[in-house]
């Protein structure tokens, strides 16, 4: 299961677990198509939030090294496409 999966599923489960909250707690006063039409944004809103500080988060942590370490040909490299640690002696682009 990937990533999109995953957000995918919370969206829909946090959807699910407002609406039927959202109806309880007003005694029914509000349906659930009014309910699913109000907390289907929030949910949407929060998951986008959650997705910028994460986002942040790892950009502030991440450390770049010094072109001249960059550029060294005994020095290992992480892909930037697959995320796997290259040999010493990939392509550098």
């Amino acid at each position: 299961m990937n990533l999109d999966q995953v957000m995918m599923n919370l969206r829909y489960l946090l959807i699910g677990i407002g609406v039927a909250l959202m109806v309880k707690f007003t005694g029914g006063m509000i349906s659930e198509e009014t309910a699913t039409s109000f907390v289907a944004p929030l949910v949407g809103l929060l998951i986008t939030a959650i997705t910028t500080w994460w986002g942040n988060y790892v950009r502030s942590q991440t450390k770049s090294v010094p072109t001249s370490v960059a550029a060294r040909a005994d020095v290992p490299t992480v892909s930037p496409v697959t995320g796997k640690v290259e040999p010493p002696t990939a392509f550098r682009g």
